[in-house]
C-alpha cells in the first residue's frame, strides 16, 4: 500500500509538472543531423498513392511530405513534389476496355452496401509533364520495385512508368535514383520493396516475386549510392502482405486497399 502511495504521489508531483511547461518553450533540433535536404524514395505508399489513384491533395499529405514539415521546425528546406493537376487523379497503370483509367475510389451505397467504386482518372494528367520543373523531393512512383529505381528505362516513355515519365528530368536517360541525388541531399528515406511481392501476390501467386537475393542486391545498390560519404537516412521495412486490408474480408465483400488497381 505504501508504495502505491508513493507513486500516486510521484505521478500527480510530475502532473502538475508537466503542465507548467509551456508549448513556446519547446525548440525543436535536428541534432548533429543536416535536414536542409530531404529527398524520398519509394513507392505509393512515400508517393501520397490513395484509395486507388495519385492526386494532389493527397500527395500534400504524403507521408515524406508530413516528416518534411516537421524537419521545418529543426531547420529542414523546402520539400518539392511533382504535383498533379489541381482537382485529377489518376490510378494504377492497366487501362480498362473503354480506354481509361480510374480516379480515386469513393464509397457509395450498392445494393445496400457500402462499395469502393471508382471515379474516372483524367488521362491527360499523363501528358502534364514537369520534370523540368525539379529537382523534386519527393521521388516517389507508384508501381515501382526495388530494381525500377535503378534503370533508365523506367523513365522512357511508352514502355517505362507513366507516373515517373511525367517528371523524370531526362525521360529515357533518368533513373529514379539519378534525379535523387539531384537534388543533393542531406538526408534520404527509402521505403521499397512492397510491390516486389505484392505484384505477385494480387494475380494469385504468379512468379513475379523479385528473387531474394536480386532483391538484396538492388537495396546494396541503392544504399550505397543514398548512403555515400557517410550521407544519414533510413529505411523503412515493408509490411506483411498477408496484413494488407486488400487480403482480407468483412462478410461477402473483400475489403479495398489504398493499392487499387494493383501497384503500391
Amino acid at each position: 500500500m505504501k508504495m502505491f502511495k508513493i507513486s500516486a504521489a510521484l505521478l500527480l508531483a510530475l502532473g502538475f509538472w508537466q503542465c507548467e511547461i509551456s508549448v513556446d518553450e519547446f525548440e525543436a533540433s535536428s541534432g548533429s543531423l543536416d535536414l536542409s535536404s530531404y529527398v524520398a524514395l519509394g513507392d505509393s505508399y512515400s508517393a501520397g498513392y490513395v484509395d486507388g489513384a495519385l492526386g494532389r491533395e493527397t500527395q500534400v499529405e504524403s507521408l515524406p511530405a508530413i516528416l518534411a514539415q516537421q524537419f521545418a521546425l529543426a531547420g529542414g528546406g523546402a520539400f518539392t513534389q511533382p504535383l498533379m493537376p489541381e482537382g485529377k487523379s489518376i490510378g494504377g497503370t492497366a487501362i480498362d476496355e473503354q480506354g481509361t483509367l480510374n480516379g480515386y475510389f469513393q464509397l457509395q451505397v450498392v445494393n445496400q452496401q457500402l462499395t469502393p467504386v471508382p471515379t474516372v482518372g483524367d488521362m491527360e494528367v499523363f501528358g502534364d509533364i514537369v520534370g523540368d520543373q525539379g529537382p523534386f523531393n519527393n521521388m516517389a512512383v507508384p508501381g515501382a520495385k526495388a530494381s525500377h529505381l535503378l534503370t533508365p528505362l523506367f523513365s522512357t516513355p511508352e514502355v517505362g512508368n507513366p507516373y515517373f515519365v511525367r517528371f523524370a528530368s531526362n525521360p529515357g536517360q533518368s533513373s529514379v535514383l539519378s534525379d535523387a541525388l539531384r537534388a543533393q541531399p542531406t538526408f534520404f528515406s527509402l521505403w521499397i520493396g512492397g510491390n516486389d511481392v505484392l505484384t505477385s501476390a494480387i494475380a494469385g501467386g504468379s512468379d513475379d516475386i523479385t528473387p531474394p537475393q536480386e532483391f538484396a542486391a538492388y537495396i546494396n545498390l541503392l544504399m550505397e549510392a543514398l548512403a555515400a560519404e557517410g550521407r544519414p537516412g533510413v529505411i523503412a521495412n515493408i509490411p506483411s502482405i498477408e496484413a494488407l486490408p486488400y487480403f482480407s474480408f468483412a462478410g461477402h465483400t473483400v475489403a479495398y486497399s489504398h493499392c487499387g488497381g494493383g501497384s503500391c
